[in-house]
């Protein structure tokens, strides 16, 4: 296959008030996202130039169906073709129990929970470094979607 790069959200910089689904981030996934002003960022390397497609790791409850969320290179508007912005609507449900991994005592880590995969789009990435920003355009009602991470495959 092409090859992936996975950027979880444990890696990413929080701007507002979205947070983490626990206060210690391994396997944690973004949650609270309440304010269209919020944005989360990964700083990344491209060392291939090109057409990458983009998924984003959901879950989304009933209440949380139909959150747009958009995918950009920030910093790459000046991009020839454009193609450094992508939004998705999140129109179907899946809303799976966390995994309580058999636990006799509640743990303070995070618990897992599956995510899908949702495809995005294509974005255009120059070579170099750069900043992959996420954020949620709109809210349909109090939360938007959960996000466990991002992943990028070359095509």
């Amino acid at each position: 296959g092409h090859p992936s790069s996975d950027f979880p959200a444990q890696d990413a910089r929080l701007e507002g008030i979205v947070k983490f689904s626990s206060i210690h981030p391994n396997c944690s996934w973004l949650t609270g996202w309440t304010r269209l002003s919020d944005k989360v960022s990964w700083e990344i390397e491209v060392y291939t130039a090109g057409s990458y497609q983009a998924f984003l790791q959901v879950a989304v409850s009933e209440t949380q169906r139909g959150t747009v969320y958009r995918l950009s290179m920030r910093g790459a508007s000046q991009l020839p073709s454009g193609r450094h912005l992508i939004e998705t609507s999140l129109d179907e449900v899946y809303d799976p129990p966390e995994l309580d991994g058999m636990d006799r005592v509640p743990r303070k880590e995070s618990y897992d929970k599956p995510f899908r995969l949702h495809f995005v789009g294509n974005l255009e990435l120059p070579a170099g470094r750069q900043s992959l920003e996420l954020s949620c355009v709109k809210l349909p009602g109090t939360m938007a979607a959960e996000v466990r991470g991002v992943r990028l495959v070359r095509v």
